[in-house]
């Protein structure tokens, strides 16, 4: 995953490179091997959905399936929006320092 970071822009890549060394330390004293296989099939989908998405070019993205939306617990949408803020942040910083919100 560190390696597929590469490709990204260096801020996404930076913010990708942490949360995901967050996360893997979180969840390193677990024992429950349904919870590390279900933790690392996760994992391994994000790398494929992450290595589908570039290209030549780079990182293209793409929009978040309503579906997949609606599926999530009030929590992962908390966890989504502090994400959107933040990469707004990294990627307009302008606009918010003059106190426009998104």
């Amino acid at each position: 995953i560190l390696r597929a970071h590469r490709r990204l822009p260096i801020d996404q890549r930076s913010l990708g490179d942490t949360y995901f060394k967050a996360e893997f330390r979180r969840h390193r004293d677990s024992t429950n091997p349904v919870h590390i296989m279900g933790f690392l099939a996760e994992w391994k989908r994000y790398l494929d959905m992450l290595e589908a998405q570039t290209d030549k070019d780079g990182f293209r993205g793409k929009p978040l399936d309503r579906t997949q939306f609606d599926k999530m617990t009030p929590d992962q949408v908390a966890q989504l929006y502090e994400v959107m803020k933040t990469t707004h942040q990294l990627w307009h910083p302008a606009l918010d320092s003059k106190g426009s919100s998104s």
